[in-house]
């Protein structure tokens, strides 16, 4: 699974036709991004926190998936680094939330995951005040397998943090104000997971920091990892602080 997983992922490519989005991948992910992109629709549509953009066509021959364009909107990644927006991070998290709550009916006791919910594939239009959530589908560095859309919130949480966080000190892609960001965002998050223990999801989001540096370091070496290890250390400060808080 894991050779075709590494296979499928390079072989991904994306385009812009006008106003649409045109994305083509193995048949198989394709199927499955459809499948997931489709009950995170139904989810959007029942909170009413966040947009899904609508799949105009599905090719299953070439694995092509069609989705229209959102106008005007920018990556959060990129609009945070801009303007540290501490309501629109709290936003962010409840509509995190809001997919873990709605999704549980189809993932027995785990939660359904968004599988990437970074601060490139959440995306935010100043134009509407939209919140718009794309690219649903595991991270390829988690080596989760990609039919695997259920699991712990915990998975999905981590992701989020550890995106937010993972840069270079002062470097161009550095997001000012982290902690005040991070602090909105769970703080979102908890409103809307109020019959969950967040805790304990917390304390699962080491091992997948792990995780990440030994992504990165398989990918680029252990020398050029250490740039951004201090930013992996100040999510644990953060999620240490954060459990004291929730106790």
């Amino acid at each position: 699974m894991a050779d075709f997983r590494e296979q499928a992922k390079r072989e991904a490519t994306i385009g812009f036709l006008g106003d649409r989005v045109v994305k083509r991948q193995h048949p198989k992910l394709s199927r499955i991004e459809l499948r997931r992109t489709r009950l995170g629709a139904q989810i959007a549509e029942d909170c009413g926190l966040f947009d899904v953009p609508e799949i105009l066509s599905h090719n299953d021959d070439d694995g092509e998936l069609v989705f229209a364009y959102v106008d005007q909107a920018k990556t959060l990644g990129q609009y945070l680094r801009i303007r540290p927006d501490m309501p629109l991070m709290k936003r962010v998290g409840q509509a995190l939330g809001c997919i873990h709550e709605l999704g549980v009916a189809s993932c027995g006791r785990d939660v359904f995951w968004h599988g990437d919910y970074g601060v490139g594939n959440v995306l935010y239009s100043e134009a509407s005040d939209r919140i718009t959530v794309i690219d649903w589908a595991n991270a390829k560095w988690v080596h989760e397998p990609p039919e695997r859309s259920c699991g712990r919130a915990g998975f999905d949480l981590g992701l989020a943090l550890i995106a937010l966080f993972h840069s270079r000190p002062f470097g161009r892609t550095c997001i000012p104000r982290i902690e005040a960001l991070a602090a909105s965002f769970l703080e979102g998050y908890v409103e809307a997971r109020r019959h969950s223990n967040v805790r304990e999801e917390l304390a699962e989001i080491p091992a997948l920091i792990r995780r990440r540096r030994q992504y990165w370091i398989s990918q680029r070496g252990l020398l050029k990892n250490t740039v951004y290890d201090l930013s992996l250390l100040r999510l644990r400060l953060f999620l240490l602080r954060s459990q004291s808080r929730l106790r």
